[in-house]
């Protein structure tokens, strides 16, 4: 194979360019009950928090997509963008039956974006 993929139900060639980004690995929604106030109180917890208000901004007009992903396209190009999730948070929503935690990643994932083919979730 030498690492090339073949889209499934085409015969065109897929080369995977991307990005993996820790932009919805904080569980903002819950973090209170999640993480210690030593962590929310922390700098890492704030580029968390930063960089998941620019990943889940409001899409620009005209792009379907927000100025995050449109850099990830447009400047470099990118086809996959791969996603560190939070098992806690989804854990703690299927305990709770809670959603939105999950909804805002699905809402990551409803951007109309014909640049990007792959979405891809990792749980840490």
């Amino acid at each position: 194979m030498d690492g090339r993929l073949v889209v499934a139900g085409t015969n065109q060639l897929f080369i995977p360019r991307g990005f993996t980004s820790v932009s919805l690995a904080y569980p903002t929604q819950y973090a209170a009950t999640l993480c210690s106030s030593h962590f929310r109180a922390s700098l890492a917890a704030a580029n968390l928090q930063e960089a998941q208000a620019a990943m889940t901004a409001t899409a620009m007009p005209g792009f379907g997509y927000n100025a995050s992903l449109q850099a990830m396209v447009k400047d470099w190009h990118a086809n996959t963008v791969r996603f560190n999730l939070s098992q806690g948070a989804l854990q703690y929503e299927y305990t709770h039956g809670l959603s939105a935690y999950t909804d805002m990643v699905r809402c990551q994932t409803a951007f109309k974006n014909d640049q990007v083919t792959a979405y891809i979730f990792d749980q840490f």
